[in-house]
C-alpha cells in the first residue's frame, strides 16, 4: 500500500508563516501583582515623610522647644535673682520701712529680741523684694571676751539672723554671714552705752 505524498510549506511562505503564528501559544499580558502594589505603598509612605519635615514644622517644632526653655529660664532667673540693691538703695529701702541695718543682742547673747525680730521681718520684706541683692550679715561683739570667743559669738549672732531670715521665707541664696568679733567697734568706749552699740547684727551689701 502506497501512502499518499503530502508537500509540505517552505519555512519563507505565507503559508509556514500562518501555520507557526497559529501554533504559538498566546502571549499572556503582563500581571500587575503583589510586587507593584508594594513598591504603589512605598512611593506614598516617602511623600508623606517628605511632607512631614518640611522647613516649616521642622522650624516650628524647634521654635517652641526654645522659646519654652526660654520662658522657664525667664521664670526662675527672674525668682532667684530679681532686683539688685546698692548698699545705698539697700539703707533707702530700709528707711522706707521705718528700720536702720542692724540689730542689737544682749550680753553674751544670740536670741534676737522682740523689737529684733520686729526689724528682721522688714528686712525680709526688703529682701523678698530685691532678692538679687548679695547680702552679708555681720555678727559684732563688745570689747569684752577673748578674740577668739567673741568671734565664735559673732558667727553665732549673723547665722541666728540669717535662719530668722529663712523661716520668714527669704530666699537666702545670696545670704552670707561673717563675724568680726569684737575687731570693729561702732562706738569707742568702755561703757555699757558703748558695749550695747557694739553687740549687734548689721545686713549690708556684700
Amino acid at each position: 500500500m502506497r501512502l499518499p505524498i503530502v508537500s509540505l510549506p517552505t519555512p519563507d511562505s505565507p503559508t509556514a508563516r500562518s501555520f507557526v503564528l497559529q501554533s504559538a501559544p498566546p502571549q499572556s499580558a503582563p500581571r500587575r501583582g503583589l510586587p507593584s502594589i508594594l513598591a504603589l505603598a512605598l512611593v506614598a509612605t516617602l511623600g508623606l515623610a517628605a511632607c512631614s519635615t518640611t522647613d516649616g514644622s521642622g522650624s516650628g517644632t524647634s521654635s517652641d522647644a526654645s522659646s519654652s526653655g526660654a520662658g522657664r529660664g525667664g521664670v526662675a532667673d527672674r525668682g532667684v535673682s530679681g532686683r539688685a540693691l546698692t548698699g545705698d538703695q539697700l539703707r533707702e529701702a530700709l528707711q522706707r520701712e521705718g528700720v536702720s541695718d542692724r540689730v542689737l543682742f544682749s550680753y553674751d547673747s544670740t536670741e534676737l529680741t522682740p523689737e529684733a525680730r520686729t526689724i528682721v521681718e522688714k528686712w525680709a520684706r526688703v529682701l523678698t523684694q530685691n532678692g538679687g541683692t548679695k547680702i552679708m550679715i555681720e555678727g559684732h561683739c563688745d570689747e569684752r571676751g577673748t578674740r577668739e570667743y567673741n568671734l565664735a559669738l559673732g558667727e553665732r549672732r549673723a547665722v541666728v539672723i540669717r535662719n530668722y531670715l529663712s523661716g520668714l521665707g527669704v530666699n537666702t541664696t545670696n545670704i552670707q554671714s561673717i563675724s568680726y568679733g569684737k575687731e570693729k567697734p561702732v562706738v569707742i568706749g568702755s561703757n555699757d552705752q558703748s558695749w550695747a552699740q557694739n553687740r549687734r547684727g548689721v545686713l549690708a551689701v556684700e
